[in-house]
């Protein structure tokens, strides 16, 4: 899980090379590609791993318990990158977003049961 979101994350920062609050005061300033090495703000990181760990306790620990203080966490935790003046909301938006797909879709794909019941049957568990 680790590898694949860094490698995603990574690559949207080094395309979108999006300045952080205390660097610029436009919120519309992307610069692309070719923009300063240190203008990495879009995605979040801290968001998007805070909501990919939360969704794969949330999976993982089917209660309203555990879905609610993971997902709480994970908000103050994005929320806390806006207040630090590090990340544009959208930042923490869409890394949240990103976060929380990423971690259900590979939980999804690990989780997955074959069995076979009978010779003549096959079913499919998720």
């Amino acid at each position: 899980l680790e590898f694949r979101r860094v490698l995603f994350r990574s690559a949207l920062k080094e395309l979108t090379k999006r300045p952080r609050p205390f660097q610029e005061d436009n919120p519309t300033l992307w610069t692309g590609p070719s923009g300063t090495k240190e203008f990495d703000a879009f995605p979040s990181g801290h968001a998007t791993l805070s909501f990919a760990f939360a969704t794969a306790l949330a999976k993982e620990f089917d209660s309203f318990g555990a879905k609610a203080t993971a997902y709480s966490v994970a908000t103050l935790i994005a929320i806390s990158r806006t207040y630090s003046n590090d990340h544009w909301f959208s930042d923490i938006f869409i890394g949240a977003v990103l976060g929380s797909y990423i971690s259900a879709t590979i939980y999804n794909a690990d989780n997955w049961k074959v069995q076979l019941n009978s010779p003549t049957s096959l079913s499919i568990h998720f």
